[in-house]
């Protein structure tokens, strides 16, 4: 594969070259999720987690026409000190190559990255799926394809609560990507440890959990897996507690025309303000508990 346009932070190009574990991470929760500062702590507070089980962290982001494996302190820089960042989805990244652009990878668009450069496992905060209202929107997110296409093992807090869940779930049946909640046996809905349904397979440990992608691997579907992991109970806010913002939030979206790229944005920022900010304390607690668990997998992963 031709990897002229990928950047590697010096510490990642040196983990590839040794088969040292390296775990993937998305960069929209830096980019557009956290304002500055507390999105460059977020990103310390990350690295030196992934770091203290002895794996290599390796953000992906898109930075002025290469897209970035780790990054570097120009890159970083160039990142939290350019205002005009945008989304990048799988879709737009060809484009956004070309144009020269700066900004963060969405999980699609960081799984292609991931699987690109033989990066095994990805740490995000939740993924995206089929919207509210989707049978007449039809509004579904390239997350669940990405999914599908590329054999990387994801781990979230389930998906986005703004969206449709059961339709989210059902799409990922059909395009039969794997769904393992980590010691749970019930979907998490990113703010709340249950809400999303009850799941056919569940793991108790890193053990058991590598076994199962083991033997999924092993038979090359093709297609990734999707490890939820719900978020740590401390952080966790009741279902009812949530939906009552979420419908609050889609009624808004609605009222004012936002659709496409700006409405799980827009969800999220009314969510926050409606909650006070305990929505954001609960999206950063989760994001760090999935990097650690995506930690303890690819420190414990052996390949193929």
């Amino acid at each position: 594969m031709n990897l002229d346009q990928f950047y590697f932070s010096p510490e990642v190009e040196e983990a590839l070259r040794l088969s040292r574990p390296v775990l993937a991470m998305e960069s929209t929760i830096i980019t557009h999720g956290l304002p500055y500062p507390e999105n460059r702590n977020f990103l310390q507070r990350a690295n030196d987690l992934v770091r203290s089980f002895d794996v290599v962290p390796a953000t992906v982001a898109v930075v002025g026409g290469s897209v970035c494996v780790g990054l570097g302190e120009e890159q970083e820089s160039a990142l939290f000190q350019n205002g005009e960042l945008i989304k990048i989805s799988l879709r737009d990244l060809g484009l956004a190559l070309s144009q020269k652009t700066f900004g963060g990878t969405t999980v699609s668009a960081t799984i292609y990255a991931a699987h690109s450069v033989g990066v095994p496992f990805f740490a995000t905060g939740g993924i995206g799926g089929a919207h509210r209202g989707v049978e007449y929107s039809f509004d579904v997110s390239q997350d669940l394809f990405a999914l599908s296409r590329y054999p990387v093992t994801t781990i979230s807090a389930g998906a986005k609560a703004v969206l449709d869940i059961g339709k989210t779930r059902e799409i990922l049946e059909t395009l039969s990507v794997p769904v393992v909640g980590f010691k749970t046996d019930e979907f998490p809905v990113f703010y709340s440890r249950s809400g999303g349904g009850k799941l056919s397979w569940s793991a108790d440990s890193v053990e058991q959990l590598l076994s199962f992608l083991d033997h999924h691997y092993k038979i090359k579907t093709g297609s990734g897996v999707l490890v939820v992991n719900p978020p740590p109970e401390k952080f966790s806010m009741a279902v009812d507690f949530v939906e009552s913002f979420v419908a609050k939030a889609v009624a808004l979206a609605d009222e004012r025309g936002i659709s496409g790229k700006g409405l799980t944005p827009f969800l999220l920022s009314e969510i926050d303000k409606e909650t006070g900010g305990k929505s954001v304390e609960t999206n950063v607690a989760l994001a760090l508990n999935n990097i650690q668990l995506g930690a303890r997998l690819s420190a414990a992963f052996k390949p193929l």
